[in-house]
């Protein structure tokens, strides 16, 4: 019961609307440095590729994808 509680806020937390604050408050620091220190702009030859360790139910690898981004969750 311990896991299937863990994984259901979880997945609350990371896909609705009810867990949209707690979301950005994780991820947008995340995401901000990634885009800072990995910037996507036409002068690289290649897409930065990104690995997320721990990805749980996969939100910071999705929105790191819809960024442009190739990531390995």
């Amino acid at each position: 019961m311990s896991k299937i509680s863990s994984v259901l806020k979880s997945l609350v937390r990371d896909w609705s609307a009810d867990g949209k604050i707690e979301r950005d408050m994780a991820y947008d620091p995340i995401k901000m440095l990634i885009k800072k220190y990995l910037p996507l702009n036409s002068a690289r030859t290649t897409i930065p590729r990104i690995l997320v360790p721990g990805s749980g139910v996969g939100r910071l690898a999705f929105d790191l994808t819809a960024l442009g981004y190739s990531v390995q969750g």
